[in-house]
């Protein structure tokens, strides 16, 4: 939703008021560690004053209260992050927690805000990447569970959030992290930095599900080869043949006429098996006899599928597929250098323990463990660890991968999963893709980068410049 609708707003301060505001800008300390946060803003930018949101709780008027101190009681923290209340902006609040969880982050979080004294300005920007600069009064709800249980400097984002979505508290109960992080820092979710983030292939579907042909690499190309035949679209066939068998028309030959009578047994496999791991590859070619002349057009598809890693080993195991180890790599680059990334669970009710359903949650961190050989995703979940009993009781707050001693695996690990009521989760990597439904991989969100997104809107106008 575009910030069209001023309605809630006045157009602008008074002579005298912006006279007053821009004096005190100046004035204000701009140091990154300021209690008052260090938010820049252009000379001639025009600051809207917003009237506080409306709404209703427990059938009555949302009042305020005036806050007398400094939006920053310390450095920003993951911490300061707690939803609470009857507050469904799960989705907001892990947008803050992927960008302070950053290695900038907390220099991040405070460029987003500038205390006032009596108020604040925070910045958003429209579906255009317009930069609005909105000052919001220094106060929160008297009334309980409308905003989170967290830091000032949260409650009060959250506050500007509503307002400039509409003016209304309620269009805080339901959203999605990614349009919060636009609308924080300008930032997209379509970056190619270093790679897409998407889950593997079989976390998002089964094999079993693909009727259609589909021309690609990978997981696609083997779900092609296992059904190859003359019906096979001949684009497909002819990928298959230079990826798989290197242009060998013999091998390729061999290899299309042994499947043939085979299909609807694999097609058995797959439907019975989700995922479909190495094994069960493995084991289908030993329950069906290989005449020696095929043997190498086999013995070459099998090698094609173990070397690049298309199908990985059995949950909790250290084989991870290809692109299961492409996002953990995509992942681990694109958080060093400030760029957030968050995921959300699905509307099963079913959802593993310690995963709540239609939940945001923040990437945090990556962990590649030399000793087990196992890649690990640390996730975050907005609830506070301090959160009351009752709703600990209902609801864990996380799911996490314990590293076990064992005889019986070949790295003398293996992994048990428990779920606590800590926010952290340490999810072990095929446990993480299985767990989500969706992942929102954002562009970078580094201050130098917010800046240059604002400075780009002033571009056209020479006057205008960051102070």
């Amino acid at each position: 939703m575009a910030f069209r609708n001023f309605s809630v707003f006045k157009s602008s301060f008074t002579e005298s008021e912006k006279d007053e505001e821009m004096s005190n800008l100046t004035k204000s300390n701009t140091d990154e560690k300021s209690p008052k946060g260090s938010l820049m803003i252009p000379a001639e930018a025009e600051i809207i004053k917003g009237k506080n949101p409306e709404g209703t709780s427990m059938f009555r008027s949302i009042n305020h209260v005036m806050i007398n101190e400094d939006v920053f009681a310390g450095d920003p923290s993951i911490h300061d992050i707690k939803q609470g209340g009857f507050t469904g902006d799960c989705y907001l609040l892990a947008a803050l927690a992927a960008i302070v969880a950053l290695p900038d982050g907390n220099k991040i979080i405070r460029s987003m805000i500038k205390d006032m004294g009596d108020h604040v300005i925070v910045r958003f920007f429209d579906d255009y990447r317009k930069p609005h600069f909105l000052a919001v009064e220094k106060s929160v709800p008297t009334n309980f569970g409308i905003l989170s249980s967290g830091a000032l400097w949260v409650k009060l984002i959250e506050k500007a959030y509503a307002m400039f979505r509409g003016g209304k508290y309620s269009v805080l109960d339901k959203g999605h992290t990614e349009k919060v992080i636009e609308a924080l820092t300008g930032a997209t979710n379509y970056s190619n930095f270093e790679g897409y983030c998407s889950f593997p292939v079989q976390a998002r579907s089964p094999l079993s599900t693909m009727n259609t042909y589909i021309d690609g690499n990978g997981i696609y190309a083997f779900h092609e080869l296992m059904r190859l035949s003359d019906q096979t679209p001949k684009n497909i066939q002819e990928r298959i043949y230079e990826l798989v068998f290197n242009k060998d028309k013999q091998l390729f030959n061999l290899w299309k006429a042994w499947i043939k009578n085979k299909r609807v047994a694999w097609k058995e496999v797959i439907t019975h098996q989700h995922p479909v791991c190495l094994h069960h590859f493995t084991e289908f070619l030993k329950q069906h006899p290989v005449e020696v002349e095929v043997e190498s057009a086999v013995k070459q598809v099998k090698d094609w599928v173990t070397n690049n890693h298309i199908l990985p080993g059995p949950k909790f195991s250290h084989h991870y597929s290809y692109d299961a180890l492409e996002l953990f790599v995509n992942l681990k680059k694109r958080l060093e250098n400030n760029y957030p990334v968050s995921v959300s669970s699905g509307e099963k009710v079913e959802q593993p323990d310690g995963i709540i359903p239609l939940h945001a949650y923040a990437v945090v961190g990556v962990e590649d463990n030399a000793e087990t050989r196992r890649k690990y995703v640390l996730v975050r979940n907005p609830y506070g660890e301090d959160r009351p009993f009752l709703s600990k009781l209902l609801l864990k707050g996380s799911r996490s991968s314990i590293d076990v001693k064992s005889k019986h695996d070949e790295t003398g690990w293996e992994v048990k999963v428990q779920t606590s009521n800590s926010s952290t989760s340490r999810m072990e990597l095929s446990d993480f893709c299985e767990a989500f439904q969706y992942i929102d991989a954002m562009d970078c969100v580094s201050v130098e980068a917010i800046n240059k997104r604002v400075e780009k809107h002033y571009q056209d106008k020479p006057e205008q410049r960051l102070n």
